[in-house]
């Protein structure tokens, strides 16, 4: 995806890319995160669990 380094005048703004990049970052960090503990919890709750009675 394409940020842009310029404003709206046409001048380079730092400041708005790096925080446009960073909020970006950001979403890809929460979704890789998501999708990690998705898998861990579909492996334990596959692993079968003994059940004792007394």
């Amino acid at each position: 995806m394409y940020l842009g380094l310029k404003n709206a005048e046409g001048y380079y703004d730092l400041t708005a890319y790096e925080a446009i990049k960073n909020v970006y970052a950001e979403e890809r960090r929460k979704k890789a995160m998501h999708i990690f503990s998705l898998s861990y919890s579909k492996k334990s709750k596959s692993k079968k669990r003994k059940v004792v009675r007394s």
